[in-house]
């Protein structure tokens, strides 16, 4: 053995001896961090590279400038999960709440059942029943294809929901305070695993928002900017492997009043499936 290999042979026993180890050579631009060992955090990877999978106990590195954290697998399998989580009539919204300022996703919850198609005073009625907030303004046209909008517009208090124009169900329902800090009261439950992200893109559908702040319709390009994130996640695919995706509504929703509170506001939207009629 000459004496270069040799030192290179010493080097790779060292390496191995104090934890690390090497998968498919160097991170290089374009490549893929090495998994660490148990209880270590994987390397980050090169410009446009993905994050290694981290070991037991361990951190996933961060990616390379232009890539992304890989979620193949992840998108599949949440693909399959949501479709059967929504799969549970002929009609389902699924309704996704975002940060604000980041556009990250806080939470999301499914509401399924069957054709029910409401007019104004039904969905009025199930709104003040579920939310409180039924006798307000509403938003949408007198026969909307997707959502019943009411806005409760706050003096002290008020608050807004949404029904949905197929089920009849409700699919939101919010209080805005002044000086103060409104909550989601509909659904009651929010679901907070992932979505899953960068995954199978979908054609886009139509879509509206409202800006509760003051009931006005939403601008197209913060409806674009929320719809993006929901549209990259796995829910569409899902919704798409037993029905139809119709159509989506955005709601800017403050929870405060007065002054504008962007650490706090959510968009809420609201994603409707179901069997083609």
């Amino acid at each position: 053995m000459t004496l270069a290999r040799w030192m290179v042979s010493v080097g790779l026993v060292a390496l191995t001896a104090c934890g690390g180890s090497t998968v498919n050579g160097s991170a290089r631009d374009g490549g893929s961090a090495g998994a660490p060992a148990a209880g270590g955090s994987a390397g980050a990877p090169g410009a446009g590279g993905s994050a290694g999978t981290p070991g037991a106990g361990g951190s996933a590195g961060a990616p390379g400038a232009g890539g992304s954290a890989g979620v193949g697998d992840d998108c599949e399998r949440i693909t399959a999960s949501l479709a059967a989580a929504t799969h549970q009539g002929f009609a389902a919204s699924v309704v996704v709440r975002l940060d604000y300022q980041s556009l990250a996703v806080r939470g999301h919850a499914i509401v399924a059942g069957d054709y029910a198609p409401s007019d104004e005073a039904s969905a009025r009625e199930r709104a003040r029943e579920d939310t409180g907030y039924g006798d307000g303004r509403l938003l949408t046209p007198s026969s909307p294809g997707d959502e019943w909008v009411f806005y409760s517009e706050p003096g002290d208090f008020g608050g807004a929901a949404a029904v949905s124009a197929r089920t009849g169900q409700t699919v939101f329902g919010g209080s805005i305070i002044w000086m103060g800090r409104g909550e989601t009261n509909y659904p009651a439950r929010w679901e907070t695993s992932a979505l899953g992200h960068d995954c199978e893109k979908v054609p886009d559908r139509p879509a509206r928002g409202f800006d509760l702040r003051d009931g006005s319709p939403l601008g197209q390009a913060e409806v674009d900017a929320a719809l993006e994130v929901v549209w990259r996640t796995a829910v569409p695919a899902a919704l798409y492997q037993w029905g139809y995706v119709f159509d989506s509504v955005v709601l800017l929703y403050p929870r405060t009043v007065g002054a504008f509170d962007p650490t706090s506001a959510e968009y809420v939207v609201i994603v409707n499936s179901g069997f083609l009629e």
